[in-house]
């Protein structure tokens, strides 16, 4: 088998845009006061926008690796 990465050096962003989601779902959720309901849906659906933010967004190719043949 092939390594994957190897092949397609270009990735994408989906662990920042999760993590982020979360950061700013959270934030919105305590915002609004309402402990039970916001922040539990403020984290939802920021894990869900930032997930899928960051996974449409692709990664620069690094040209270090290209000009080095890693």
């Amino acid at each position: 088998m092939r390594d994957r990465n190897k092949n397609n050096p270009v990735g994408h962003y989906t662990a920042v845009g999760l993590s982020l989601g979360l950061c700013f779902g959270v934030a919105f959720g305590a915002a609004f006061d309402s402990v039970g309901t916001g922040l539990v849906l403020g984290m939802c659906i920021g894990m869900c926008l930032g997930a899928g933010i960051g996974a449409s967004v692709k990664k620069k190719p690094d040209n270090k690796s290209k000009q080095n043949g890693v």
